[in-house]
């Protein structure tokens, strides 16, 4: 069960969902265990870049089960898990409440792991709200505590996160430094997600760099590992992407189509941010 786990936080796909679901029915449908709480918060984070809607609702069994386990940590990992569905579908007050709770629960039980993980995502929050000096201290934090752990996973997303800043900032060449760098640790796990991430972020930075044609290619790359790891979210990210540089690039007909699919995608997501691009952009194009 815990080895399932494990490469199931890498994998993060339908395929990983269907199959922590067929646990769930089985073996563990009548158990009220740790494990069990494990199995619902993974199965929460599975979700969270699929369908958001869903993922929520196994982090509330998950939370639900550890608090009458009285078990901490269980209670602190379904609170990121609450944190990454709602970071899907843009609702950062709730997404920022849930990291909290679940930071000071970790650092109450001295979970450095949990820690990272509450932190890096709050850093996530920081950039999304543009307060870049805040998203880089949270960042910085969260690599010392996975370099600490020695959590190449946790390493990987916040050197990622870390070059996603310098982005905004645009610091172009240490951007791509820090996405390159996470990109060589992605290729080490196999993360296909990881890769997907890593990848999209290198488009975003050829694409202010007006490096249109780098960024086409490379955006194309991170759609296929995308739908490789049926990673609804970054699929949708990817084709706004697409659609954005073919209007740069001044190909109008394949702007709309893409720009259509993305309407599509981020209507099932229910991303509220994602539809209001999709739609402006379609308002300007037709």
């Amino acid at each position: 069960m815990l080895s399932s786990l494990q490469i199931a936080a890498r994998l993060q796909g339908q395929a990983h969902v269907d199959s922590l679901i067929k646990e769930l029915a089985g073996p563990y449908r009548d158990r009220e265990d740790t494990d069990k709480v494990k199995l619902l918060y993974e199965l929460s984070f599975g979700y969270y870049l699929i369908n958001p809607d869903e993922g929520l609702k196994y982090a509330q069994k998950s939370i639900e089960l550890a608090k009458k386990l009285n078990w901490d940590a269980g209670i602190g990992w379904s609170h990121v898990r609450f944190g990454s569905n709602y970071y899907t579908k843009a609702a950062y007050p709730s997404e920022l409440e849930h990291f909290n709770d679940g930071l000071k629960i970790f650092e109450a039980i001295k979970d450095e792991k949990g820690m990272s993980a509450a932190l890096g995502n709050m850093g996530l929050i920081y950039e999304r709200l543009s307060d870049f000096a805040k998203a880089l201290e949270y960042d910085m934090k969260s690599l010392k505590l996975a370099e600490k752990t020695g959590d190449k996973t946790r390493i990987a997303i916040n050197l990622g996160n870390i070059g996603i800043v310098f982005w905004d900032e645009s610091k172009y060449q240490e951007a791509l430094d820090y996405q390159h760098k996470a990109m060589k640790i992605y290729e080490e796990l196999g993360d296909a997600p990881g890769m997907a991430a890593c990848l999209g972020s290198q488009g975003n930075i050829y694409d202010d760099m007006g490096e249109y044609q780098k960024s086409l290619v490379v955006y194309f790359k991170a759609l296929e590992f995308s739908k490789k790891a049926g990673l609804k979210k970054r699929v949708a990210t990817e084709t706004v992407n697409i659609a954005n540089v073919y209007s740069y690039l001044h190909k109008y007909d394949e702007a709309l189509k893409y720009f259509f699919e993305a309407l599509r995608l981020n209507i099932e997501l229910g991303s509220k941010i994602g539809m209001a691009i999709s739609t402006e952009a379609l308002a300007i194009y037709t």
